[in-house]
């Protein structure tokens, strides 16, 4: 394995993480911003990006361990099997464009919803902004 292909390997490995972790944190609870405002590429009644990052990660880090698995193991068929863990992956990523079905929405999301999807629950005003976060320090 050449240095380019090291090199490429890493920065798709970053790229997944990055949206692996953001998923993370949306699936979890623990960041709740990105449901206030549904995107105009999203269909649905309600914002489902942060699902979309969750399984765009996984869908993304599947790439680096596969290549990874052939190339030190080298078992090409166990290769070809962790690469064809993208494809759920991938179209539960596709299915988060239109909506999750409900047993794959995390607990907090679906009372969110349930309560009518009020904004300021998951993205107070007071936190709007670039320095939102300064004057809510402040303000307290």
């Amino acid at each position: 394995m050449g240095l380019e292909s090291i090199a490429f390997l890493a920065v798709i490995t970053m790229i997944g993480a990055g949206f692996f972790a953001a998923g993370y944190l949306a699936y979890a609870g623990r960041w709740r911003r990105w449901a206030a405002y549904k995107r105009y590429w999203e269909f649905g009644k309600t914002s489902h990006f942060g699902f979309i990052c969750l399984f765009v990660g996984i869908a993304v880090l599947v790439i680096p361990l596969s290549a990874l698995t052939d190339e030190l193991l080298g078992a090409q068929a166990v290769a070809r099997a962790v690469a064809w863990l993208a494809l759920p992956a991938g179209l539960l990523a596709v299915m988060s464009f239109v909506g999750l079905p409900g047993f794959l929405k995390p607990g907090w999301y679906k009372e969110w919803v349930a309560r009518g999807a009020i904004q300021h629950e998951v993205y107070p005003p007071a936190a709007a902004g670039a320095a939102g976060w300064a004057r809510k320090g402040r303000e307290s």
